[in-house]
């Protein structure tokens, strides 16, 4: 049984922030007005995106949030990307940090804009953390169209990912353990993973998750093929055709008209199984447990 799902089911302490379902919808309505802010600045500056993941499944199967779901994704192909990381500062920086891999004391793959003012920290944090209420952005980055080469970027890329993230549980194990109470399983997979990172520490977590986003990168030129290397499925598990993102389309998410790829039926298909429309079991809904929140003032 891997950490993930242990930390999903595991009794925490009482020093934890379970979410309410009054805090939950005031989550998301934070959420939201980040993302208007953020849709405002993408439609001036002409870059594309759309939703990501679960933000896609709840568009097109909620018309917005999951019900349950504390959290919106987005993706980018990585020029535009930088397209927006260029016109970041000037647009957004009054109320919002972009964090990028590679930042002191950030310990992700993916970038997050988070909302100053405001604290999100989840039990996999180190102690000292960035931590604020957060998008996440999954860059869709170019990859081979042979075969051969396309095993070869995976398997490089998902090598980095076990580096990264052996050296993440690293950092976050005393907070893990101490919000768990030492829970003899979740011990178990959390030193199991950490014991590798005395083969990597030669480096520090942030050099080496930006040596991993330029690996990621490193095709240049367009091809037949995108993926999301530090999507939940990793590499393999998220290839796509580039016609599914060859274009977008507005659909309905709560109050407002977001991005979602032009095929977005295909996506879901490929990334959730053909039963995509049906809801889970109430058991196996994601419940939201943080080590601190605090929302702070309106958005």
């Amino acid at each position: 049984m891997g950490i993930q799902h242990l930390l999903k089911t595991v009794e925490y302490n009482k020093e934890v922030c379970v979410v309410s379902d009054e805090l939950l919808h005031k989550i998301q309505g934070d959420l939201l007005e980040m993302m208007k802010d953020f849709a405002a600045v993408f439609k001036k500056h002409d870059i594309k995106w759309t939703l990501s993941g679960g933000s896609i499944l709840g568009a097109m199967r909620h018309k917005g949030f999951i019900p349950w779901d504390d959290d919106i994704d987005i993706f980018m192909q990585r020029a535009e990307f930088e397209k927006f990381r260029n016109v970041f500062d000037e647009e957004l920086s009054d109320k919002y940090e972009l964090f990028l891999p590679g930042d002191e004391n950030y310990i992700y793959n993916m970038p997050q804009i988070h909302k100053k003012g405001t604290k999100l920290v989840s039990i996999q944090s180190p102690e000292v953390t960035k931590g604020g209420l957060f998008v996440d952005i999954f860059i869709l980055e170019n990859t081979y169209n042979n075969a051969f080469r396309r095993k070869i970027h995976g398997l490089k890329s998902t090598m980095l990912l076990f580096i990264d993230s052996s050296l993440r549980m690293k950092r976050c194990k005393a907070n893990i353990l101490k919000y768990t109470d030492n829970d003899p399983q979740i011990k178990k997979e959390v030193n199991k993973r950490a014991n590798f990172s005395f083969l990597f520490s030669f480096n520090s977590l942030e050099k080496w998750l930006k040596i991993t986003d330029k690996y990621f990168s490193k095709v240049k030129e367009p091809t037949d093929y995108l993926v999301c290397p530090s999507g939940a499925k990793h590499f393999f598990g998220e290839i796509y055709d580039r016609k599914m993102f060859d274009g977008y389309r507005e659909e309905p998410f709560e109050t407002e008209m977001f991005c979602v790829p032009i095929k977005a039926e295909d996506y879901l298909n490929q990334r959730y199984g053909s039963d995509y429309m049906q809801l889970p079991k109430t058991s196996e809904r994601e419940r939201h447990i943080y080590a601190q929140i605090d929302l702070g003032g309106e958005a």
